[in-house]
């Protein structure tokens, strides 16, 4: 996910063993930074920039504040918002004051429906 201005790119990977959330800058030099602590998955900006959200370890809502200034990076410790069970996505409506969650269900699929075309044509056999 691009920040608002373009510069940076948070991810998540796997490559400590585990999902963890990064941020690096797009182009340029520079290094990477972890943001999540212990885990975090499906991370995007606040609208303003200043802020990484992501899914935590315990599926809830986790925030790190970001500071950057020239190539340098800061987060600051991540915080948990809301618990969020459950939830495989979300994202923020533009004012950043709500957030839309998605997550998988666990009910069984509805029954089926069957449709038969030219029924009628099966009656006079």
């Amino acid at each position: 996910m691009f920040s608002p201005d373009g510069r940076w790119i948070t991810y998540f990977s796997t490559e400590t063993g585990h999902e963890e959330v990064y941020v690096r800058p797009f182009r340029g030099p520079g290094g990477k930074w972890q943001v999540s602590a212990g885990a975090g998955r499906f991370p995007f900006w606040s609208r303003s920039g200043h802020e990484i959200l992501f899914i935590g370890a315990d599926r809830g809502l986790w925030s790190a504040d970001v500071k950057w200034a020239g190539p340098g990076f800061e987060a600051g410790s991540p915080r948990r918002l809301l618990a969020a069970a459950d939830a495989d996505d979300l994202i923020a409506i533009p004012d950043d004051s709500r957030f839309l969650m998605a997550r998988r269900s666990t009910q069984a699929p509805p029954p089926s429906l069957i449709v038969v075309l030219n029924w009628l044509a099966g009656l006079r056999k």
